[in-house]
């Protein structure tokens, strides 16, 4: 196992969709090494979740890595680590709430919308059906990471443009508020001294 190169914000692959996997493929040898090299590279980066696309493989697999405490969202709810085989996102709530989301293919952050409950079909790494009601953050993690899968990023969703921002400006500026900051000094003067 070992962790794999995140491809950065321009590479192609971030904006293809990506094809399924086929039963014949998930039996075979390098797939599942895939599979756990996906799972070390989503550790390796501290992130959430990972998808295929994101290490320049368009094909529809996700992780969700939410099993041990994540520097990134330390004071999100946990969920088991979770490899999803073309997932489908199902009987989304009409409910939308807007949380903050980061990638691990760009240092952005933006304020995204998504529905607040969500259920989600896949196949695990046997090819086994699978189905699972999801609420909160966890149910973000997975739509976002099924985004990636239809070349969508947090950028494309978020409704006000002015919350994306650098993740160092960020951690300055809003933190987890939800509303533009106050600015710090006046804005409009000149400094005295250049």
């Amino acid at each position: 196992m070992s962790s794999l190169p995140i491809v950065r914000l321009g590479h192609p692959s971030l904006r293809m969709k990506s094809k399924p996997v086929s039963k014949d493929e998930l039996q075979r040898n390098y797939v599942q090494r895939f599979l756990d090299d996906l799972v070390d590279t989503c550790i390796a980066a501290n992130g959430a979740g990972i998808a295929a696309p994101q290490v320049g493989i368009n094909r529809q697999i996700i992780i969700v890595n939410l099993e041990k405490p994540n520097s990134r969202y330390p004071d999100r709810e946990g969920y088991p680590t979770t490899i999803a085989i073309n997932p489908v996102v199902k009987h989304m709530s009409k409910n939308l709430s807007s949380d903050w989301e980061g990638d691990l293919s760009f240092g952005l952050r933006g304020l995204v919308p998504r529905p607040e409950s969500c259920e989600i079909h896949f196949w695990d790494r046997q090819g086994r059906d699978r189905k699972i009601k999801l609420s909160g953050f966890v149910a973000r993690v997975f739509q976002h990471e099924i985004d990636h899968l239809h070349g969508i990023l947090l950028i494309d969703r978020v409704k006000h443009k002015e919350t994306i921002c650098e993740v160092s400006e960020w951690q300055k500026y809003w933190g987890d508020r939800k509303s533009l900051p106050e600015p710090i000094g006046d804005p409009y003067k000149f400094p005295e001294e250049l």
